[in-house]
């Protein structure tokens, strides 16, 4: 790892929520992820023209010797969800003494750049993509937000499938988040159930039956993963949500 790569932690993230009015702030409570990225970031970043990750550090200095890690999540998912999952990940996390800090595409890729300058897809999805594959060289590991344990619909689209077979290209490990509640009820079904085993590949789905195309590039990203060899791609991300499974069992 270059060292190059920087995150939110969760200190920052804390003071993101607290400038709009707190977490029951109405500008925040009840938002999607979609939400919040067009009524705070992409306002900024089209503004001052840099990612809102590099407008942020002006006032607020990077943690030196964090790990960083790429977090996939739904972006209809509500964003104090998505806090309360990334604080629930911090909590579990017991095997490193080092800080944790967020590589979440909308705050740390400048997407007004990225998609409002481009007419044709296939720069976009190579542009997304370079900025993607960057991160996950550069990181410890990836996060994948889900909001039920037994339905993976977060990583039925394009754009995680293509970051998660990146991540499974390094190596790196992978983490699921989940909420306080999601984790209760995935521990009382394993508690339940010493053999759990499940058909990952029939969670994750077949991407070809997913519509990828409700945000720009998905659908010229979603081709190149099949003409790359779905199988092959379809494979490695199955055996990530396996180990993660399996270890979740022991």
């Amino acid at each position: 790892m270059t060292g190059a790569l920087d995150g939110l932690t969760l200190g920052d993230l804390h003071e993101f929520v607290e400038s709009h009015g707190g977490r029951s702030s109405p500008a925040l409570a009840g938002k999607s992820m979609v939400d919040v990225y067009y009524r705070f970031v992409r306002p900024t970043v089209q503004d001052q023209g840099h990612d809102f990750l590099s407008i942020f550090r002006r006032s607020n200095p990077r943690l030196d010797n964090a790990e960083i890690f790429v977090v996939i999540f739904p972006w209809n998912m509500e964003f104090m969800d998505f806090l309360i999952v990334l604080e629930t990940c911090a909590e579990k996390c017991t095997n490193s003494s080092r800080p944790r800090a967020y590589w979440i595409d909308f705050f740390c890729i400048n997407c007004c750049a990225t998609y409002g300058s481009i007419s044709d897809n296939r720069e976009l999805h190579d542009r997304w993509a370079k900025s993607v594959c960057s991160a996950v060289d550069d990181s410890s590991g990836a996060i994948v937000m889900l909001e039920s344990w037994d339905k993976l619909d977060p990583i039925k689209t394009s754009f995680a499938m293509y970051s998660l077979n990146a991540m499974a290209s390094t190596g790196r490990p992978m983490e699921i988040g989940m909420s306080p509640s999601e984790w209760r009820r995935f521990e009382n079904v394993v508690t339940a159930d010493q053999r759990l085993t499940h058909d990952v590949f029939s969670l994750t789905g077949d991407l070809r039956d997913y519509d990828c195309r409700s945000f720009p590039g998905g659908q010229v990203l979603r081709d190149s993963l099949v003409q790359s060899g779905w199988t092959d791609v379809h494979h490695c991300v199955g055996q990530l949500i396996s180990q993660w499974l399996h270890s979740q069992t022991r």
